[in-house]
């Protein structure tokens, strides 16, 4: 029987035999892909270790930040009621007046904080004020758990709440950024002299947004910032008629403040002093303090990106943007001052379009050529329009461009076309008189500008024009009317010197057909910038000016002729200033 069962066995161990093969190859090519997986997996657990390490660091930075706070609010906590008992000493130790028939208690109260003795406060929770939160509705409902915990956290807030009776907030060195910049370029001292209504509607939202994240209110009462600049400069030159001179003097101070009205109304005021060259007196008796830019401003970038202002300011004409201590040529012709109104549209993205339309009231105007006459009459009328747009763009992380144009129906009005800085018997400019201010005809003029930033790189181009010339009654050059233009080139970049914020710099400036408002052929600078000290910035400027050519004349509606080259036909300087930002 066994041997009848032989060819069934020997059958099936060959089954057997040709089965294993296929099975062991299939097994073979599951441990591969069971190996790969292995690896695969492997490597996602090294980059979730090392994402764990990451997360750790930061979790450690946080957790000192939070103890670092924690100190700061024990010690307002403890200062806060050394000052309520103090207070309350005080109040105990004063005499009581009685208060008189039919007044209340708080009659009393204020009685005695009349008579110098501090007021007690009724400890009880405040009234229900609405928090601002700028990722939903203007305002909140709820009040933030950390203010609840810690009313004493501002002195306008809580229950010691100084604007209730009758005070209000007063704020300085106010950063555009929690995490401010070394070297105080994010103070409002610091926004640009073009649109900064813009700036400071930007930093509003700024502060405000970081406020209610920390859980603070704004007062209801008007919230004022300050800030400021003082600037001193030492310098030597050589001039066109070879005349050699050095100084030291207050190249630049101001006072700037800036009020938060309500949600919607802020104001600005600018106090600068004037360093002007006196021709009679003591330079130091002769230090002049005006008013520079002061205007309100109607908006809210939490609510809407359209605004209005009113007010004296830059035109919204070019941006004369430079990292150079002295003024370019473009900005010197061009950059324009008035009392304007000012209609725009801002984008609130990282990139996007802004636009504004402006009128105002200039100093200059069109009237009859009365060559003897010193009697014409001012500018009664708004005549000043232009128009402005430019458009910033991200074209990848590192690189932002922001392109730009503009339009202004009269030049005149330019600060450097109004007041030329002349020596006598020269152009003085058409605000030398009521008479110099009628022109045959106003004079446009455009603007063109692109600025690169690559990393720790900025490339800056500008270009202005006059689209008319001047009528040859009332600015000439070479004995016909001079048509104006100037342009500006600049390479910037930034870099750490040891630890100091540092940056250098180089530009090339242009001028066509300007010599009777006293600028140069050409301009050439080199800048160096460092902050070595916080909230400081010290320069070093070297300044090389080309002058019209000698045979080059030019005459104003005053008078006086200007010669090309009087003594020379290139100027040196080197300037050293020092700024202090707060």
């Amino acid at each position: 029987m066994l041997a009848s069962l032989k060819p069934v066995f020997a059958s099936l161990c060959l089954l057997g035999l040709c089965s294993f093969g296929p099975a062991y190859a299939a097994q073979r090519t599951q441990s591969q892909q069971l190996a790969e997986d292995v690896h695969s997996i492997a490597l996602q657990t090294q980059k979730i270790e090392q994402q764990m390490l990451l997360l750790q660091k930061e979790m450690g930075e946080l957790h000192a930040e939070q103890v670092r706070l924690k100190h700061r609010q024990d010690s307002l906590m403890k200062g806060q009621a050394r000052l309520s008992h103090e207070a309350v000493v005080e109040a105990h130790q004063a005499p009581q007046p009685v208060p008189a028939h039919g007044a209340s208690i708080g009659q009393a109260h204020y009685t005695r904080a009349t008579q110098g003795v501090p007021v007690q406060f009724d400890h009880k929770a405040p009234d229900k004020e609405k928090s601002f939160h700028h990722h939903s509705k203007y305002y909140k409902e709820e009040e933030s758990p950390y203010f609840k915990e810690h009313p004493e956290a501002l002195p306008y807030s809580g229950m010691h709440n100084l604007a209730k009776i009758g005070g209000t907030a007063i704020i300085t060195t106010p950063f555009i950024q929690s995490n401010y910049t070394y070297k105080g370029s994010d103070l409002i001292v610091n926004y640009s002299s073009i649109k900064k209504y813009i700036a400071s509607l930007k930093q509003r939202q700024a502060f405000v947004n970081h406020m209610a994240a920390e859980g603070f209110r704004i007062p209801k009462l008007p919230l004022l910032e300050v800030s400021g600049k003082l600037a001193v400069k030492a310098f030597g030159q050589s001039a066109f008629n070879n005349a050699r001179d050095t100084d030291i003097d207050i190249s630049g101070s101001e006072l700037d403040f800036q009020a938060l009205v309500n949600k919607w109304v802020t104001g600005f005021m600018s106090i600068g002093y004037d360093n002007g060259f006196s021709q009679t007196g003591r330079r130091v008796t002769n230090s002049n303090v005006a008013l520079d830019t002061a205007f309100v401003t109607l908006g809210n970038f939490n609510k809407s990106p359209l605004y209005a202002n009113a007010g004296q300011e830059y035109a919204p004409f070019g941006s004369f943007n430079s990292n150079m201590t002295s003024d370019t040529l473009a900005k010197i012709l061009f950059r324009t001052k008035s009392r304007l109104v000012v209609l725009g549209y801002h984008h609130l993205g990282a990139s996007g379009l802004d636009t504004s339309i402006y009128m105002g009231h200039g100093d200059s105007r069109r009237g009859d050529y009365k060559p003897l006459s010193l009697a014409r009459s001012r500018n009664t009328e708004v005549n000043l329009f232009g128009a402005d747009l430019s458009y910033h763009a991200i074209v990848w992380d590192s690189l932002h461009a922001t392109f730009g144009a503009s339009v202004i129906n009269n030049v005149a009005d330019a600060s450097g076309m109004q007041a030329t800085g002349a020596l006598p018997l020269h152009f003085k400019g058409f605000a030398y008189t009521t008479a110099t201010e009628v022109l045959q005809h106003l004079v446009p003029a455009v603007d063109v500008r692109a600025v690169f930033d690559y990393g720790a790189f900025r490339l800056i181009g500008e270009y202005d024009m006059t689209t008319r010339a001047f009528d040859a009654r009332d600015i000439t050059f070479n004995g016909k009317g001079a048509d104006i233009s100037a342009g500006h080139v600049e390479g910037d970049f930034a870099f750490k010197l040891f630890s100091w914020p540092s940056s250098f710099g180089v530009s090339l400036g242009d001028s066509r057909e300007a010599l009777a408002f006293n600028v140069p052929l050409q301009r050439f600078m080199a800048t160096f910038n460092t902050s070595i000290w916080e909230h400081t910035v010290c320069s070093l400027e070297y300044r090389y000016d080309v002058n019209y050519g000698k045979n080059d004349k030019a005459r104003g509606t005053n008078g006086g002729l200007i010669f090309g080259r009087p003594g020379g036909k290139y100027s040196n300087a080197v300037t050293g200033e020092f700024d202090v930002y707060f």
